[in-house]
Parts: C-alpha cells; structure tokens; sequence
C-alpha cells in the first residue's frame, strides 16, 4: 500500500493554521477572509463538505460570527481531511488489481 509523504501532523496543523487564519482575517474583516475560508473545503475535498454543512447553520441563523463559527467546524475539518487523505484514499489507490484485467501484473513484467 502506497504511504503519503505527508505526515498526519503536517496535516494537522496546515488545516488549523488555515482554520485560525481564517477566524482572525474574518474578526479583522480583512478582505483575504473569504480566501481562507475557502482553503479549508479545498484542503479536506470532498469530505470537507462536512465541516461547510456545520458551519452554515450556525452563521445562516446568527448562532455564531463566522468567526466562531470557523472554530466550531475545525475539528470536522481535520477529522474528514485525515479521514480522507491517510486512510481512505490510500486504502483505495492501493488495490493490486490491475485496472485492465488483460495487463500483466508486477510478476509478470
């Protein structure tokens, strides 16, 4: 089964570092708050959708700032990414059949 080069950790804190960067640019209302925002779906797609489904409630119906809200969906941000990226994805791409039935395998090269 193919390893990522990434490591959980590096991972860990790329997506809280974008999830904290995001909370400040939107309490600052710095116009770069919507780009941060918007990096935490990218870095956790397609099981990031969790975590922008748990924030939308909350600032749709005034619960929480964006903000806050930023904070609260992290930690759905970092389990769907790890989810994703370190177990799903590898135990996917990581089949030994081959893709056309007629190629020849590893030991047949």
């Amino acid at each position: 089964m193919p390893k990522l080069k990434l490591k959980r950790w590096a991972y860990v804190v790329a997506v809280v570092a974008a999830s904290a960067l995001a909370g400040y640019a939107f309490e600052t209302r710095l116009p770069m708050a919507v780009l941060f925002a918007l990096s935490l779906p990218v870095l956790t797609f397609p099981l990031g959708i969790i975590g922008a489904l748990v924030v939308w409630p909350l600032i749709y119906f005034g619960i929480a700032t964006p903000a806050e809200a930023q904070f609260v969906a992290t930690p759905f941000f970092v389990a769907a990414g790890v989810l994703q990226w370190f177990y799903l994805l590898p135990r996917v791409s990581g089949s030994n059949r081959p893709v056309n039935p007629d190629a020849p395998t590893r030991a047949g090269y």
